[in-house]
């Protein structure tokens, strides 16, 4: 159980990539970390069918993921007081491990606006266009798309554009998006 819960909170997301990474299915392991311990969560694109395998783990408690990113894997560090080393190691990754909880703050703001109905990420199956937050009011069918960065100067609204362009139009059709660019400017 503390391998996969390292491994998803390196960003390891999906049950294949847990699978080769372990030896092993994870399948019956994952769901007793999600449904028996409620340490993770299991995660599928906006607008997916009920029983989607489109699935991507998560670990949503930020103590939790920071525990499993950076300190149970390095204990060894830690024990032998190499704790500049680790404090390095943590530096460096720490935008990226940061993104995601970036991510998840302005999706909590999106939901708790009032404006929208429905609020997640979308991804494709072979995992090539990724929208990190989709917003949509299903009364309205009006919604918010947006690419969220801690560095605003990151984001290309083109990128952002041809990434809307591949959404299956039999879901998003009905919608009007605006498309921004969130980052740590707009907290």
């Amino acid at each position: 159980y503390f391998s996969i819960l390292q491994l998803v909170a390196a960003g390891m997301t999906t049950q294949s990539e847990i699978d080769s990474m372990i030896g092993k299915n994870a399948g019956a392991y994952l769901n007793n970390l999600c449904d028996d311990y409620s340490f993770i969560n299991k995660n599928t694109p906006i607008f997916s069918k009920p029983g989607a395998r489109n699935i991507r783990w998560s670990i949503d408690d930020c103590y939790l993921r920071f525990w499993f990113r950076f300190v149970y894997p390095h204990q060894g560090l830690i024990e032998a007081g190499q704790t500049e080393l680790l404090l390095k190691h943590a530096t460096e990754s720490y935008e990226q491990f940061t993104g995601k909880t970036l991510e998840r703050w302005f999706q909590t703001e999106a939901m708790e606006s009032g404006l929208f109905t429905r609020v997640n990420n979308w991804w494709d199956r072979r995992g090539e266009n990724e929208l990190d937050l989709v917003a949509v009011n299903e009364f309205d069918h009006t919604g918010m798309i947006a690419e969220v960065k801690r560095n605003k100067r990151k984001i290309s609204m083109t990128v952002l554009e041809n990434k809307v362009a591949a959404l299956p139009q039999k879901d998003f059709s009905t919608y009007h998006f605006q498309l921004k660019a969130l980052s740590l400017d707009d907290v």
